[in-house]
């Protein structure tokens, strides 16, 4: 990896599903849970299900320097997904997080920490009363300050994916973590102060990405790369 120890990389899926010659090849690469898993979706769910899984294959596969065969996923009780023993060996032990919106697929990749990446989409009929159920008083203020509707919506798709991210990065795969009790920093400068470095960003003119990662004093989140599907199956 370069200097910075997350990089985050993401794909625009086809909108009308998953391509057949596509889900021909990615199935090559699933074990028989994820073919099972794969089996249950249909539509759009199948193709975020397929392409999540295989951008994270393929760009862990290139990390390690393995084949793409060779990249297996083990999952905890609580869903979190880390890469086999089988398949790391004398390795380093990659961690990744994968998440995806509409026809987004992205997964972010740490060789140092924990991390956690979100996407959504900012869709304008957006209910904003959730917030009220799942933000604490400083996060609804800092929505209901925004001048307009729009910066209302980005606003708690900003808050929202840093929750998840967080939720997602500190969550061990076996202990209880509730959403509702994640606070996350509203502000650039208080990244800095906490125990965790986030960045949000707008990509594809209306998706929010977040992705954190342990704060271990260092610039540590590096660049949102896309790659194109056609050119990686």
């Amino acid at each position: 990896m370069t200097k910075y120890n997350v990089e985050t990389y993401y794909i625009r899926i086809p909108q009308k599903g998953i391509e057949r010659h596509h889900l021909m090849k990615i199935r090559e690469f699933l074990d028989l849970e994820e073919l099972i898993m794969l089996n249950k979706y249909i539509g759009k769910r199948k193709a975020q299900f397929a392409y999540s899984r295989y951008l994270a294959k393929y760009q862990l596969s290139k990390l390690m320097n393995i084949p793409l065969s060779n990249v297996k996923f083990i999952k905890t009780e609580t869903g979190k997904l880390f890469l086999s023993p089988e398949c790391i060996g004398n390795k380093k032990m990659f961690q990744f997080s994968i998440s995806h919106s509409g026809n987004i697929c992205v997964c972010s990749i740490s060789e140092t920490s924990e991390v956690g990446v979100d996407i959504e989409n900012i869709v304008k009929y957006s209910r904003l009363e959730i917030m009220y159920k799942v933000f604490n008083n400083s996060e609804q203020q800092q929505v209901n300050n925004q001048h307009n509707q729009y910066e209302k919506l980005r606003e708690f798709y900003r808050i929202w994916t840093k929750k998840e991210a967080a939720f997602k990065a500190i969550n061990d795969g076996i202990s209880s973590i509730y959403f509702n009790d994640i606070n996350v920093p509203l502000q650039l400068e208080e990244s800095y102060k906490t125990d965790w470095l986030f960045e949000s960003k707008v990509i594809e003119n209306n998706f929010m990405i977040s992705i954190t990662v342990k704060n271990t004093g260092e610039n540590a989140i590096g660049g949102i790369y896309k790659l194109d599907i056609n050119q990686i199956l």
